[in-house]
């Protein structure tokens, strides 16, 4: 069985008062790495046994 594990961030909004939301840890993550992001080189080729052997 397959468990989701949610990351919620709670914060004190006001007195007596609190916020609950969903992490945006995640989705600023990829946001950087999208940003990052740069093409291959024309002749690249992954391989994946290769990569496994490390």
């Amino acid at each position: 069985m397959k468990k989701s594990r949610n990351q919620i961030e709670i914060r004190e909004a006001e007195k007596r008062e609190s916020e609950i939301s969903r992490s945006k840890t995640r989705e600023r993550a990829l946001e950087t790495l999208r940003r990052l992001r740069r093409p291959f080189p024309h002749n690249f080729r992954f391989d994946r046994d290769e990569a496994n052997s490390r």
